[in-house]
């Protein structure tokens, strides 16, 4: 029995390597399947520091491009930012993030809140791509009251 468990690990080291050798690291990198989340997590982190900065033409280039004319920092300028998850369902993702943001508005009062956003994003010919097709407010209640969040704007 010994001997035999003693086989089953050197085949799955001898495994690992061949997995290390011909797919990027890992059973889920040789599927494709990790490196698409990775991917992806750095996309949304592109987009979230260029908001930080206030970088709209970096802000652009990560959206779908039949949205990209709608892009505008908004009365949301954001001050902090932290990924909570990314979840992939084929040609589409949710990122779950946490902002902190400044209302910019001159008739109210400047105050700093704390929001869970729910980014949605959209595989495009290989590309994840920013969704920032605009929601009616009744969407926008709905999706916040099933998520207990807001999309993002």
């Amino acid at each position: 029995m010994k001997k035999g468990l003693i086989v089953f690990i050197l085949l799955l080291v001898a495994g690992g390597v061949a997995f290390t050798t011909v797919g990027g690291g890992t059973l889920m990198g040789w599927l494709g399947l990790r490196d698409s989340e990775d991917v992806l997590r750095s996309r949304v982190e592109k987009y979230w520091e260029a908001r930080l900065v206030g970088d709209v033409s970096a802000m652009t280039a990560l959206i779908l491009p039949e949205h990209g004319g709608m892009i505008s920092p908004g009365l949301m300028l954001t001050e902090n930012y932290e990924i909570h998850e990314i979840e992939i369902d084929g040609e589409t993702a949710n990122a779950h993030i946490a902002v902190t943001a400044r209302i910019n508005h001159a008739l109210m009062a400047e105050r700093t809140r704390e929001v869970l956003l729910q980014d949605r994003w959209v595989l495009s010919d290989g590309t994840w791509y920013r969704d920032a097709k605009p929601q009616s407010l009744g969407q926008m209640i709905k999706s916040s009251n099933q998520q207990g969040a807001v999309e993002a704007e």
